[in-house]
């Protein structure tokens, strides 16, 4: 009998539903800017909108990666949170992209509130895709280091998040480790 009321406790607790979690990382690269986004997302949370097509973006109140491809748009989160524009941005489009088409926009207002999926996508499968900005650097897009988290759902029931963070290149990544290691040396030395 215990072993029963284990296996039913094991199912009630493996059948809720999961809390969801899409990241997405701008990096420098060369002489490019390039997005890489990964997770899942529940859309549980969101109301189909509609259905389209559009190119991969950066703009002050959303961003997205991916090749352009068929998207279902959905809007009207329930419990939206997070900054509501992402200041200096220049509004940028991706010369290229790769895997799955993902993304946010934020908008000052709840109508504005949209996320993007591909067509067939189901709450919970892996998304993964790039965004390539040729020939930009942060400066000129306007981005700076840093991490943004948007929220929305209800916790325990359809809870996710879209996290953006701007990341020095791997060139830069390194350089912060050089730096930190000489730094730490020299204050030994004068101490």
């Amino acid at each position: 009998m215990k072993h029963v009321a284990g296996l039913a406790a094991s199912a009630i607790l493996f059948a809720s539903p999961a809390f969801g979690a899409v990241t997405i990382t701008a990096e420098e690269v060369g002489n490019d800017v390039v997005l890489t986004g990964s997770g899942t997302l529940d859309l549980g949370a969101w109301t189909f909108a509609g259905a389209g097509q559009i190119d991969a973006f950066i703009l002050n109140d959303g961003v997205a990666v991916g090749p352009s491809m068929p998207i279902n748009v959905f809007g009207a989160p329930v419990n939206f949170s997070g900054p509501l524009t992402i200041p200096g941005i220049m509004a940028t489009t991706a010369t290229s992209g790769t895997g799955d088409f993902f993304g946010l926009v934020f908008g000052t207002i709840p109508a504005q509130r949209q996320l993007a999926v591909p067509v067939g996508y189901v709450s919970g499968d892996p998304l993964s895709g790039t965004a390539t900005f040729a020939n930009e650097s942060f400066a000129s897009i306007g981005l700076t280091l840093g991490s943004t988290t948007w929220t929305w759902g209800t916790p325990g029931v359809d809870a996710d998040s879209l996290t953006f963070t701007v990341v020095p290149g791997p060139g830069g990544l390194a350089f912060l480790t050089v730096a930190g290691v000489f730094g730490r040396r020299r204050r030994r030395r004068n101490a």
